[in-house]
């Protein structure tokens, strides 16, 4: 299912959260977790513990995000960019935000995900280019989820850059 259209990519990048699974970690809103998470093992930690999932690389611009189970129906024909192995459990509510807003978190700014049952997920990126009804591109960003009865293992690789165009181009608006 779309989140949402023309969404930037503050510092490059988006976050998918978990808004209990962050907070597990000792984050309360208005703090800085963008800090730890980048000079430190804490960003490793979220995303192995399942609490979040970057996709950092991105070129600047505006996206098309999606978060649909593994069964629905695709906005890509072809994926440019796959990136399996991701963990996510839902505890409560998700949330998606360009990076650079960790800097102060405030999940209640960012855009809400309609959330599926709780429980693990094991979730692969999909990202890539299609045009859009007005004739230019539609960059999209989407979160493909699969249910899992017990907890998956962790096997993402963490720097994987999700540059759709290798940085040459910025998406239209």
């Amino acid at each position: 299912m779309k989140i949402a259209e023309n969404v930037f990519s503050e510092l490059w990048g988006f976050v998918l959260y978990d808004v209990e699974g962050l907070a597990s970690m000792g984050f309360a809103p208005g703090d800085d977790v963008l800090t730890p998470f980048t000079q430190t093992s804490a960003g490793d930690e979220a995303c192995a513990e399942g609490n979040a999932i970057p996709v950092m690389g991105v070129e600047a611009g505006g996206y098309t995000l999606a978060v649909r189970q593994e069964h629905e129906a695709s906005l890509l024909t072809t994926p440019a960019l796959v990136s399996p192995g991701w963990v996510l459990r839902v505890r409560s509510e998700l949330r998606v935000s360009g990076l650079g807003y960790l800097a102060r978190w405030q999940p209640a700014s960012a855009l809400p995900v309609p959330a599926p049952p709780r429980g693990w997920y094991e979730v692969t990126l999909h990202g890539g280019v299609v045009p859009s009804q007005d004739g230019d591109e539609q960059w999209i960003v989407e979160f493909v989820m699969a249910h899992a009865t017990t907890r998956p293992p962790f096997t993402a690789r963490l720097d994987t850059s999700f540059g759709l165009l290798g940085g040459s181009r910025s998406p239209q608006r």
